[in-house]
This record gives structure tokens, C-alpha cells and sequence, in this order.
């Protein structure tokens, strides 16, 4: 397993928005669990109106389900990676760019999951998936710090593009290896979980390499280039890992 930990990117100004957006999927997280017990009914609403579900769509939902979560360690890797690739994309693309590509990463995400599966889905998997699909577009030799757990522990360096390619194939050797679980509906069901997270890293190539403008592509280029607790007495959730 590679955790990553951090960049050798300096950041050029202090980011506001990716902190703001770590600290609001942290505090409504914080905000369910402290109503799980004293308020069941309060926490099952809060999940029931804020997550994505195909079988009853609502606009504001392809947003709010991306800030809940199933579990403490949903939200943790979620966040972590966040964290060590939000700063520099927003540091590139500036404040309205960076919270465009996050939003839209969630929307994107969120239309994968209604046409691939029809249960509920929650998680910030898709948006942060989107994040990292820009960091891959704009800082693709910028050297990434990961913990390593496997059969050792220890520190390594990739490149970015690296990581993040590792962290696409792991996905689609997921999806590889449930392709034949069709027939059998909960493994079919989780092979479809993958979709949503890879939407998102491409939807995130794809704004970051046009829809911010080439000039970003191009700084990037000549810096770094040579020549991705279920709610008790609600339904099954689905979330893209």
C-alpha cells in the first residue's frame, strides 16, 4: 500500500478553498457521528436528503452527497489525498478554478454512479478523483513522498504521474477482476463502485487541460517536462473507493 504523504511543490500562496473544503467534509462528518446516538432520526435525514440517489434524484444532491462519508477511514483517505494534491491545483488554477473543478468533479461523478448503478452513493471519492486527474495534467513530474506498507514500512518518492497512474490501474485490475461478476450482484455491484472515481480523474484531465487554458499546460510543461459507518436504519450505500 502507498499512502502519500506529501510534494517537493512549494506552494506560492497560502490556498484557502482546499482547506475550507477539507474542514467542511471533516465537520459534517463529526456533525453525523455526534447525532448517531442522541438522534438516529436527525443523522438518518441528514444522510437520507444529502446523498445521490438514483431512484430519486434531486439537483442539490449531486453536491452534498460528495461531503458524506460511510466511515472514519472513507473520510480519511479521502481527505488525505486532498490534502497533498488540492493545494497545488488551486495554488495553479486560483480560487473560482479549483472550486469549478471540484464541484464538477462531484457532478460528473455523480452522473456515472446514476447511470451505472441504482443505489445510493456518498463519498468525495469522484471529486478528489478529479483533483488528482488535474494534478496529473499540470505537475505530472512533480515528486510525491508516500508511506509504504508492504511487508515493510518506509518512505519512497514517484513521480506523480507514477502514483497516480498505480492508483488508476489498481481500479481497473479491480474492475478486470470483477468483469466476470455480473451474474453475482453484490461483486457486479461493487465492480461498479470503480466507475465513479475514474469519471472523475478524467473529468479532471479534461478541465484542467482545456478548460482552464493552455497557457497553465504549457507553464507546467516547461517546468517539469524535458522537450484517483453506514447510517444505522437506512439502505445499502455505494461508494466509489
Amino acid at each position: 500500500m502507498l499512502i502519500p504523504i506529501g510534494t517537493d511543490r512549494p506552494l506560492r500562496r497560502p490556498t484557502l478553498i482546499n482547506f475550507v473544503l477539507v474542514a467542511l467534509n471533516i465537520g459534517v462528518f463529526l456533525a453525523s457521528a455526534a447525532l448517531e446516538k442522541p438522534a438516529p432520526e436527525a443523522r438518518e435525514w441528514l444522510y437520507s436528503h444529502g446523498w445521490l440517489d438514483p431512484r430519486g434524484l434531486h439537483w442539490w444532491s449531486f453536491v452534498t452527497y460528495s461531503f458524506l462519508h460511510t466511515g472514519a477511514m472513507h473520510l480519511l483517505a479521502n481527505m488525505l489525498v486532498l490534502w497533498v494534491f488540492g493545494g497545488n491545483v488551486e495554488d495553479r488554477l486560483g480560487r473560482v478554478g479549483y472550486t469549478a473543478l471540484y464541484l464538477s468533479g462531484a457532478v460528473v461523478a455523480g452522473g456515472a454512479h446514476v447511470l451505472f448503478d441504482t443505489h445510493p452513493v456518498i463519498g468525495a471519492s469522484g471529486a478528489v478523483a478529479a483533483v488528482t486527474g488535474a494534478y496529473l495534467v499540470l505537475f505530472p513530474r512533480t515528486v510525491v513522498r508516500c508511506l509504504l506498507l508492504f511487508f515493510m514500512v518506509g518512505i519512497i518518492t514517484l513521480p506523480a504521474w507514477a502514483f497516480i497512474m498505480l492508483a488508476i490501474a489498481k481500479d481497473f485490475v479491480y474492475l478486470a477482476n470483477s468483469s466476470q461478476a455480473m451474474i453475482d450482484g453484490a461483486r457486479g455491484r461493487r465492480c461498479l463502485e470503480r466507475a465513479p472515481t475514474w469519471v472523475g480523474t478524467r473529468s479532471g484531465e479534461s478541465l484542467a487541460s482545456r478548460s482552464f487554458g493552455r497557457g497553465c499546460c504549457r507553464a507546467s510543461r516547461s517546468i517539469s517536462s524535458p522537450s484517483p459507518a453506514r447510517p444505522s436504519g437506512v439502505g445499502p450505500l455505494r461508494r466509489p473507493r
